[in-house]
Formats: C-alpha cells, sequence, structure tokens
C-alpha cells in the first residue's frame, strides 16, 4: 500500500519527558538521549496549527531507535492522544523515500492524513491514521535520527 518503508523508530507519548528518560533508560537499556524542543508549523486535520514547546528524545535500544515524545500543552495529535489515552505508545515511525508519492498512495488506500508537518506542499513528516489506534508515522529517508 504505501510502498517502500524502513522501519525508524517507536513513538512513545510522555508527560514528563525527564521522567520517562529515566525511566526508559532502566527498561529499554538506554545509554544516551539525543532530546530537543520543537515548535513550528503543522497542518492538523486539514487546519493549519502551531506546535509549540513539543519536548522529544530519542534513544538507541538495541539496533532500534525510541522516541518520547511529550507534547506540550498546544492541541495537536500527540496532545490529544495523551489526554485520551495517557501515556505509551502511539506510532510507528518509517522512513520513506519520496513522501509525497507515499502519502497520495496511502490516502488512495484510505488512510486518513492525521497531521503534516510543516504543510501539505513540502510535508517534512506525516502521521497517518489507519484505523488500528496506532499511527504510523512517516518521515524522508536519509532525515537522520530525528526527522523533526
Amino acid at each position: 500500500m504505501l510502498g517502500e518503508l524502513t522501519f525508524h523508530h517507536l513513538g512513545i507519548l510522555v508527560a514528563d519527558l525527564d521522567a520517562a528518560r529515566e525511566r526508559y533508560a532502566v527498561s529499554l537499556g538506554v545509554d544516551a538521549w539525543e532530546s530537543r524542543v520543537v515548535s513550528g508549523p503543522a497542518v492538523w486535520r486539514d487546519r493549519p496549527i502551531m506546535i509549540e514547546d513539543v519536548r522529544i528524545a530519542f534513544g538507541r535500544f538495541g539496533s532500534s531507535l525510541v522516541e518520547l515524545v511529550e507534547p506540550g500543552e498546544r492541541p495537536w495529535t500527540g496532545r490529544e492522544i495523551l489526554d485520551q489515552r495517557g501515556e505509551g505508545l502511539f506510532s510507528i515511525g518509517y522512513e520513506v523515500d519520496d513522501l509525497p508519492a507515499c502519502l497520495h498512495r496511502a490516502v488512495a488506500a484510505g488512510c486518513l492524513v492525521e497531521q503534516l508537518r510543516p504543510d501539505a506542499r513540502n510535508p517534512r513528516r506525516a502521521y497517518l491514521d489507519a484505523g488500528s489506534g496506532l499511527l504510523i508515522e512517516l518521515i524522508p529517508g536519509g532525515a537522520g535520527q530525528n526527522g523533526w
């Protein structure tokens, strides 16, 4: 359906990034985290929004990556899911070679585009809802560790 996908990371929503880094360092054996604060434009359910003060941390466990996301206070996909379901796994991230083409195929197959970043004309990150409750996160191939 989506073409060639390469697993990139597991996305976990957390209420407190600092506490979650400590907890997941022990439970997953992550030695080091790369953290940053993300802000900027996005399109959420076809409406332009601003994402502000989203704190993220990437860490390696085995040959995989985990992304911890503290969603900040403004409405967007992560904030809504944390409010509705609480902390936990919310997305599986994949690298794709051609993000716009992959989005087109996904929509044609019935996936809903939950969120794009920064906008629909130049997407660098996308969350798709295929109806399972777990989002598919797409990032361009070669985006590096954190794709944000």
